[in-house]
């Protein structure tokens, strides 16, 4: 393909593998988003060669996944993963073959993966190698699995998150069959580790189509998680950022944002951040400017922003005037945090107050400026305790 552009690093690893006698053919999503006429985030590479020889090829290779015949070969800065082809065994545990056999055959390695659109070989020297139409299916914007999808998914059942999650990002349509076997299978996803997961499920919910991830929760496949059955989901799109996207998505499914998100080893600033912003959603929250100040002061410029967005996207709500009014706040340096007080704890402390009085009166004053701000300069503020 005159238009399929090697970055010269990846080339060199091309070269050197095949001047020494074996294949190297690019796979996976870097051919599939080539082919979409997009540039490729990573690259992933396929060999006859075994790993000790690349190894020997290249000074800098890290056993990423040696036992399975996959080692990374970095070129100044830049990873290529190299993997030897393989056929994979039996899958006893929804997840990872119990074992892998190398073999000599590239058609027979594009035969193990998932989905055709990922099944797709491309050299420099040799063209497209597309065995199970994936090219085809790219054009058509569809989402099928290599062969039998109750298969393809029984052996590991990622893959079920994963097809939702390239037709959520890729704005793909999964074919029939893939899609029923897909919801028949969903329950097999308590196999997988929460871990992987929340990584595929940020992903989808980040996409175009992020209400495809109902085909899941609502055949149970993330029950053991406390995300159940609901409906609506289209909405999430209505909401910018993951903050606000999780935040619409579990509360339009009925669960509890700490709960889930814990069961799902979230970290925790992003739990943390959700979980404020699904406690404070309501229709009819209010957004004059000083309850906006005190909504920031709560949860912050950001938090508030993302509150806004999760509002926008459950109950319609009209947000651009008070994003206007935060940006104006932020502008004129309006205070809703204490660090924003024209006065010290030690300051206060100098009037006699001791303790958690200091706290205390530094909240009131904070109070009294998110109303007035014309009040935060430091005399006003000590006669203002001076009357408290």
């Amino acid at each position: 393909m005159e238009n399929f552009i090697v970055p010269a690093f990846v080339g060199e690893v091309i070269d050197k593998i095949e001047q020494n006698g074996y294949e190297a053919w690019l796979v996976g999503g870097c051919v599939r988003d080539t082919l979409r006429g997009e540039t490729p985030k990573d690259y992933d590479v396929a060999s006859s060669a075994p790993c000790e020889e690349i190894c020997r090829l290249f000074d800098r290779v890290i056993e990423t996944g040696i036992k399975h015949g996959t080692v990374t070969v970095m070129i100044d800065n830049s990873p290529i993963e190299v993997t030897r082809y393989r056929i994979d065994g039996e899958y006893a545990d929804h997840r990872r073959p119990d074992k892998v056999e190398f073999t000599a055959d590239f058609k027979a390695d594009l035969s193990r993966r998932d989905f055709t659109v990922n099944a797709i070989g491309y050299s420099p020297k040799r063209g497209i190698i597309d065995p199970f139409g994936g090219e085809a299916d790219i054009k058509a914007k569809i989402l099928r699995t290599v062969g039998d999808p109750e298969k393809r998914f029984d052996e590991d059942a990622l893959r079920i998150m994963r097809a939702v999650r390239f037709a959520s990002t890729l704005d793909f349509e999964i074919e029939e069959n893939t899609l029923a076997s897909a919801k028949k299978l969903s329950h097999t996803l308590k196999n997988v580790s929460v871990e992987r997961i929340f990584s595929e499920l940020k992903k989808t919910i980040l996409g175009n189509r992020p209400e495809l991830i109902e085909h899941i929760i609502n055949n149970g496949g993330l029950s053991h998680v406390g995300l159940c059955r609901c409906d609506r989901l289209a909405s999430i799109k209505k909401a910018d950022g993951l903050t606000a996207r999780l935040a619409v998505m579990i509360t339009l499914c009925g669960g509890d944002a700490f709960t889930v998100l814990s069961a799902l080893k979230s970290d925790n600033e992003t739990k943390k951040a959700v979980t404020k912003i699904a406690d404070m959603l309501n229709p009819e929250l209010p957004l004059d400017r000083v309850s906006l100040k005190k909504h920031m002061s709560h949860i912050g410029e950001k938090g508030l922003c993302d509150l806004l967005e999760a509002e926008k996207a459950l109950f319609g709500v009209e947000i651009g005037s008070a994003k206007a009014e935060i940006a104006d706040i932020i502008l004129k340096n309006e205070p809703y945090r204490i660090a924003d007080l024209e006065i010290s704890g030690d300051e206060i402390t100098e009037t006699g107050i001791s303790g958690k009085k200091v706290g205390e009166t530094l909240e009131h004053l904070l109070q009294k400026a998110i109303e007035n701000p014309e009040i935060n300069e430091k005399n006003r503020l000590k006669s203002l305790i001076a009357k408290n």
